[in-house]
């Protein structure tokens, strides 16, 4: 019987991986760089699979290799940027985005844009990260992630109205973002922005009716921000849609208020 060539194994390690088989694809792989040490793609495949499982020296050292036998390989560039990120060589791995800029294609501009922000976060560069995220964006308007490391860049250089708008467009786009709700509400608190904060509870409330740890964060807030008919009229919502609902506390004080 023929053996299989180091095409065929590579072809077949990609099925074995797209069908969650990943140490099995492994195992072919390295059948093929026995036959083939120089194989490009399985050079890179298995770079790829070190990367995912962790093994950042082995994936690092075979990303090298794919570049020595292709330099211009962009995915293995990218891959060795990962790896690099890795294990925290910030760096190193901006060095390899930027050597990787000028032969990249329009779809691999937003995974370099969004690395180049990694890179310098990790360095504590946050105004070049700030930049990188910006154009990170612009490439990716609909997606949530942009906005996340924007609020993350503005927040460290000290732009909290700005970090504030970012949480807003998450939670515009996305109202069942629990961590995101805390983090927005909390800082429109310490900026007094009771008018904010009345309306993203409103819209917290009414998109998480089955919530009930929402409408509690809800209430909480607009006693915090004394805005206590507010937390009344909130509470009794509540209780309508959740019995179990724990509005003693709450109850007394706006009852107190709303009824002085």
């Amino acid at each position: 019987m023929t053996s299989p060539t180091p095409d065929s194994l590579v072809a077949e390690a990609s099925q074995q991986f797209s069908q969650g088989e990943m140490q099995h694809a492994a195992d072919l792989l390295d059948q093929a760089l026995h036959q083939a040490p120089n194989h490009l793609y399985a050079l890179y495949n298995r770079a790829q699979i070190h990367l995912l499982q962790q093994e950042l020296d082995e994936a690092e050292s075979v990303f090298i290799r794919t570049l020595e036998e292709e330099p211009t390989f962009t995915p293995a560039a990218i891959g060795l940027t990962k790896a690099f990120i890795g294990h925290k060589s910030f760096d190193r791995a901006l060095d390899a985005l930027l050597q990787l800029e000028p032969h990249l294609t329009p779809e691999q501009l937003v995974e370099y844009h969004y690395l180049a922000g990694i890179c310098h976060a990790g360095e504590r560069e946050w105004d070049g990260a700030l930049i990188a995220f910006e154009h990170y964006a612009r490439l990716r308007p609909d997606s949530l992630d942009p906005q996340l490391c924007l609020y993350r860049a503005h927040e460290n250089l000290g732009n909290h109205t700005e970090a504030l708008a970012c949480l807003e467009k998450i939670a515009d786009r996305d109202p069942t973002q629990s961590a995101v709700w805390v983090t927005l509400l909390q800082g429109l608190l310490e900026q007094k922005q009771t008018a904010r904060v009345l309306h993203h509870c409103r819209r917290m409330t009414e998109a998480n009716a089955d919530r009930i740890e929402l409408h509690n964060l809800a209430v909480r807030v607009c006693v915090e921000s004394g805005q206590y008919a507010h937390a009344y009229l909130l509470c009794r919502k509540a209780i309508e849609q959740h019995p179990e609902f724990d509005r003693t506390q709450y109850i007394a004080l706006a009852r107190t208020e709303v009824l002085a």
